[in-house]
């Protein structure tokens, strides 16, 4: 809707930016104008209210947060009766349509739930948290790159451990948990509720519950679901960091080619004893298994060790994010990594989920991306690619000195892997894990629990 915005607004906002299109407005007199920055050029959203409205704390919050999948705040503007929140505009197209013309299936759902709750958790996790409170299909914009934007935080709030309930009961009803009508205050469970409601609805098109988990097709997904979406906030998942846990056991596991390999080394291996006379199990070394993408050992690291690595790291880096759990819950991928990178080694999303630039156009390192090569997140991490990382993130500078490969033979392994390589060897970085693939969370724990030992010990 195209209207003339001269003389309706403040002056100072005006001389900023270029007012375009009035896209929506509600009853209560609540605008969102579509605009343009005078001097970037860049699109932008206006957003209008009363001084008074719950809106009006939108802008104060928007401004503490730095994540790459909320819109960043730009200015703020008031006259004698109105608030004028500017942010950037996301393009893109909003879940509930996306759903209706691209018909998502269940494994990008769950790529989607589990992406907005690493949103989620960057909101939890500030100081006081931020608890969204209107996780809904409308709010979530699936950008061009693919990836779900969460926007307006127009009745988001900050958590107060000593308030017993909300003043007001605010939010979209289908998708608010019953503590959102004001029978206690909301919290990060508040946001799970809304989060599974969403997942329920990009799995069957409906929210009527109980009846929609019927619709699941998959027993364990619906039981995730039904357990996000629990009436009592007690018997929700506790935080959107273990309900993305309890989605990530959920995603397909290649498990049927570790099966096949085992199977075929297992007859290989019967099949040499048999000929040269010798019994299967004299060799005190373990089982060497040849897979398609590199060696892999059967055997596993210690439960003792994983638990009190797992132990170490959560309560060094002040997070959740390493757990003990075995191959059930599927492997460390290039996805693991990059989730990492953000909530442990708190390096920016963008710079974790950018593709190499272009130019050069052999891989190098570079302050744009974390890999140096395209990397699929769901992909498996080989032994080769968890050395770069591991050194990258604890001794970064060490992956681009390649000065130490002068005069040795060009393996035609990127240089960053071969300064990598000998540095975890000498120092005993990957010692309880002797795999060089299929790597569970519980033996990512240990490398890097290794990894952090050895920099608090004073290795530089």
């Amino acid at each position: 809707m195209t209207m003339d915005f001269t003389g309706t607004y403040p002056s100072a906002l005006l001389e900023k930016y270029e007012l375009l299109e009035l896209l929506s407005k509600k009853e209560d007199g609540a605008e969102t104008i579509l605009a343009r920055a005078r001097e970037s050029g860049q699109s932008c959203i206006v957003k209008c209210f009363a001084k008074d409205a719950a809106q009006a704390e939108e802008g104060g919050i928007l401004s503490r947060l730095a994540y790459p999948l909320i819109p960043k705040w730009r200015d703020t503007y008031t006259d004698g009766t109105c608030c004028y929140l500017v942010r950037d505009y996301i393009e893109g197209c909003p879940l509930d349509r996306y759903r209706e013309e691209r018909h998502p299936g269940e494994k990008q759902a769950l790529s989607i739930a589990i992406s907005l709750c690493d949103t989620l958790s960057y909101l939890h996790a500030q100081q006081p948290p931020v608890i969204h409170r209107d996780v809904k299909p409308q709010n979530i914009i699936i950008g061009m790159d693919e990836r779900p934007y969460l926007i307006d935080f127009g009745i988001a709030r900050e958590y107060d451990p000593d308030s017993r309930r909300d003043t007001q009961a605010l939010g979209t009803a289908a998708f608010c948990p019953p503590e959102q009508y004001g029978y206690a205050q909301t919290d990060a469970r508040t946001d799970v509720y809304a989060l599974g409601m969403v997942l329920l609805y990009m799995l069957t098109g409906e929210i009527t519950l109980p009846d929609a988990y019927a619709r699941i097709r998959k027993k364990e997904v619906a039981e995730v679901v039904r357990r996000s979406t629990a009436f009592a906030p007690k018997d929700r998942y506790a935080s959107a960091a273990a309900f993305q846990r309890a989605l990530l056991q959920l995603r397909p596991q290649r498990r049927l080619l570790r099966g096949l390999v085992i199977a075929s080394a297992a007859l290989l291996s019967l099949t040499a004893a048999l000929l040269i006379g010798i019994r299967i199990g004299e060799s005190k070394k373990p089982a060497h298994v040849f897979g398609v993408d590199d060696a892999m050992w059967v055997t596993d690291a210690d439960p003792a060790l994983i638990e009190e690595s797992v132990a170490y790291l959560n309560e060094k880096f002040g997070t959740d994010f390493f757990t003990a759990d075995g191959e059930e819950a599927g492997y460390v991928t290039n996805g693991t990594i990059r989730d990492m990178g953000v909530r442990v080694f708190g390096l920016d999303g963008v710079y974790m989920q950018n593709l190499p630039e272009p130019e050069p156009r052999y891989p190098h390192e570079s302050d744009h991306s974390f890999f140096p090569w395209i990397m699929e997140d769901d992909d498996r991490v080989d032994k080769r690619i968890l050395t770069y990382c591991v050194v990258k993130f604890f001794w970064p500078a060490r992956v681009g000195d390649w000065e130490s490969l002068m005069g040795k033979e060009d393996t035609g392994e990127y240089p960053g892997i071969r300064v990598a390589e000998p540095f975890v060897a000498e120092n005993g970085i990957f010692d309880g894990v002797g795999k060089h693939d299929h790597y569970t969370m519980g033996e990512l724990a240990v490398i890097m629990a290794n990894a952090a030992k050895a920099y608090e010990n004073g290795l530089r």
